[in-house]
């Protein structure tokens, strides 16, 4: 997993002031002081709020922004364990659903990946109809976001659109994202690295946002109505953090593609030659290298021009 990389990497912009006030925990507390206040009457708090004095008035508004800060921050700590539960990495009890979850993504991947074979073929032939070119489309883009390799599929779908992202460089180039990523990060130009943070920070947020809709379900206990609110509210963030992910995905697929060569050169490895097995087989190589300093070969650092 790639999740705890970007915990540290996002600690600037993830500490704006901004963010903390107007972000997804403003929601839940404004949602839920909402409820209170309709439950207890509008002009009950009102009257108790305007008997009170300035410096009352002043303390509760303090208190409300130091509860809504401190929760923000605890929230920024409990995101890796809220993505890690929306992607799949279930433990007891959800454990025994893994299984026939991951079972279910594989028969849909099948599925789309036949129907996609099924609507290239009349492709070639030139029967393709509107509509039908629509669904290819929207079977290219599910497959690119679905993991080649069945065996590494998750059970939901922000899991296996991860996995692909970090799974594709170990099929296509022999290097592991995980294993490889830190030192490809610091190799990455300004803008670059930029752009990754802004997209991780999007899905982190949204991650952040569906777990403050699962909470949410805290104020059933004073108006049942807020059950369909949160759980409208955890489908809409889940879908949106589903879209968010993709653009991390794109961006972490094509730093693999586009500067991996830089990670050859700065660790003085002999760049492959020719793409396809031999670069699968020296990425390979590379990969045990930085990760337990042993090779399957003999190391050679290629030489100063």
């Amino acid at each position: 997993m790639l999740s705890k990389f970007w915990e540290s990497t996002g600690e600037g912009i993830a500490g704006q002031w901004l963010q903390y006030i107007f972000g997804p925990a403003f929601l839940f507390w404004g949602g839920g002081l909402i409820i209170i206040v309709f439950q207890l009457g509008f002009y009950n708090v009102w009257n108790w709020i305007s008997s009170r004095d300035v410096p009352t008035q002043v303390a509760a508004l303090l208190i409300g922004l130091f509860v809504l800060l401190v929760s923000s921050k605890l929230m920024e700590q409990l995101r890796f364990g809220f993505l890690r539960l929306l992607e799949g990495y279930w433990t007891w009890p959800l454990s025994y659903l893994i299984s026939p979850l991951t079972n279910l993504q594989k028969w849909f991947i099948e599925q789309d990946r036949k129907y996609w074979n099924t609507l290239m073929d009349k492709l070639e032939k030139g029967n393709l109809s509107p509509v039908e070119k629509r669904e290819l489309a929207r079977l290219e883009s599910n497959g690119h976001y679905a993991p080649a390799d069945l065996d590494d599929c998750l059970p939901t779908i922000l899991g296996n659109v991860l996995q692909s992202a970090e799974s594709t460089p170990r099929h296509r180039y022999g290097l592991d994202a995980v294993i490889c990523w830190p030192r490809l990060w610091l190799l990455l130009s300004k803008e670059v690295q930029d752009a990754m943070n802004s997209a991780r920070q999007s899905l982190d947020t949204l991650v952040e946002l569906w777990a403050w809709g699962l909470l949410f379900l805290i104020w059933a206990f004073w108006w049942p109505g807020a059950i369909l609110i949160a759980i409208a509210w955890m489908i809409v963030a889940y879908i949106l953090a589903v879209q968010s992910a993709r653009k991390y995905a794109d961006l972490l697929e094509s730093a693999f593609d586009l500067y991996r060569w830089s990670l050859y050169e700065s660790v003085r490895w002999d760049v492959p030659r020719k793409s396809g097995e031999d670069e699968i087989m020296a990425g390979r190589q590379l990969t045990e290298f930085l990760w337990r300093g042993t090779s399957e070969f003999p190391v050679r650092y290629k030489k100063d021009k």
